[in-house]
């Protein structure tokens, strides 16, 4: 009986495993972009705000994985996108407060201006 010598099989190298992280980078980066484009926009920028920050909290979470560059950039756009939407949420609203103060003196003024007004002459 004679015994075949066969060659070693190579075996398939494990499969890599994926890094968690690199997810969350993506997602801080994106929500970064969607936080700094959206902040100008009125009514809107309340949701970027918010996307805003968690895209802040992705970002941290991402820099302590393999993806730490992504995850940089996506802090600093989120952090940006949070600021300038604080910042004009603060303008406008001084904006606001500006024009109804110029309303309302301008409706006390009509209001004085009626009340101080000859009263008519009766014709009969």
């Amino acid at each position: 009986m004679t015994y075949q010598s066969y060659p070693a099989q190579a075996s398939e190298p494990a499969p890599k495993a994926k890094n968690p992280r690199k997810g969350m980078a993506i997602a801080a980066l994106v929500l970064g972009i969607v936080a700094l484009c959206g902040s100008p926009i009125p009514i809107l920028n309340n949701a970027t705000i918010i996307a805003g920050a968690v895209g802040v909290v992705f970002a941290i979470i991402g820099l302590f994985g393999a993806h730490k560059v992504m995850s940089s950039f996506g802090l600093a756009l989120a952090v940006a996108g949070i600021a300038i939407g604080l910042a004009l949420q603060a303008y406008w609203g001084r904006q606001l407060d500006d024009l109804q103060t110029k309303v309302n003196n301008d409706l006390n003024s009509i209001q004085s201006s009626i009340n101080n007004a000859p009263a008519p002459i009766p014709t009969t």
